[in-house]
């Protein structure tokens, strides 16, 4: 078994944890013997099948239906006079626990206020919240463990998107690199271009000459931002951080914006070149009058 586990609570993963960690989690009460385990989260196992995280356990009464009107088949005994509830989960009677067990139970989200609960006394299965002594459960509570739970599933979506993008790094670097070069093109030409034009004195052909310059410039800019998001996708692969997440996409969006300038200003600049020629050369072009 891996030194490191996953806990499945109610459908939400929490983890990882060592095997100590999660015998805390269990004399609290926040992982029970039908919450499931995993070493990778995809083959999981009932935390039971792990006899070393529980103490061996008095014989559990038969499952009883969670229907409303639904009689137990037998009264279950509880061990001692404060441990008398039982409640019912995966069609299992886990019990007998005290009153107190079951709040910290309920504040741990493990059980739900829905949870069909019963003890000697009572005609059949009601719901937690129908019990008095665990309406008085504090709503806060329940938002902190609400709270909790979120945050337990982001990190483990955190993580599995560290894992997709990681495959992506060596692509990123290398259309950088590439982005430089293009670049660092773009102006050269645009500067031999620039000396023609001055030379001949044609000043229509400034104006690809001053494309190529700009286009040059938005290439190395582009370059640079998608040189930072690397730089970044790799702090949030190393350490799955939400803030360094939305630090990488920020750059990217940078990326996105340039190309987009890129493109208006390229089909700009086209449409102001056919006009020049157009204005400046108009015996080139045939008279079919």
């Amino acid at each position: 078994m891996s030194s490191k586990l996953y806990v499945r609570i109610r459908g939400r993963v929490h983890g990882p944890f060592d095997h100590e960690k999660i015998k805390t989690l269990v004399a609290r009460g926040q992982v029970s013997r039908v919450n499931h385990i995993s070493e990778d989260q995809v083959r999981w196992e009932r935390a039971d099948s792990i006899p070393e995280l529980f103490e061996p356990q008095e014989s559990i009464p038969e499952p009883q239906q969670s229907t409303p009107g639904a009689q137990p088949a037998a009264s279950p005994q509880p061990v001692k006079s404060e441990a008398e509830w039982y409640y019912g989960e995966d069609d299992q009677t886990l019990g007998p626990f005290d009153i107190e067990t079951l709040k910290t139970l309920l504040r741990s989200g493990a059980i739900t206020k829905d949870q069909m609960v019963w003890k000697e006394g009572l005609p059949e299965w009601v719901s937690a919240d129908s019990v008095p002594e665990l309406q008085s459960l504090p709503h806060q509570a329940l938002a902190a463990i609400s709270t909790q739970a979120d945050q337990g599933s982001k990190s483990s979506g955190l993580n599995s998107i560290a894992d997709s993008v990681k495959k992506t790094t060596l692509r990123v670097i290398l259309i950088s690199i590439y982005g430089y070069f293009f670049g660092a093109s773009f102006i050269i030409g645009g500067i031999f271009q620039l000396i023609v034009a001055i030379k001949a004195e044609i000043a229509v052909f400034c104006i690809p000459a001053i494309s190529l310059l700009m286009g040059g410039g938005l290439f190395i800019a582009a370059s640079y931002h998608l040189g930072m998001y690397y730089s970044h996708l790799n702090a949030f692969i190393a350490n799955a951080k939400e803030d360094r997440l939305k630090t990488a996409l920020a750059s990217l969006n940078k990326v996105w914006i340039i190309v987009a300038f890129f493109l208006v200003g390229t089909t700009v600049s086209l449409l102001l070149f056919f006009f020049a020629v157009i204005a400046f050369f108009p015996t080139s072009f045939p008279d079919y009058r």
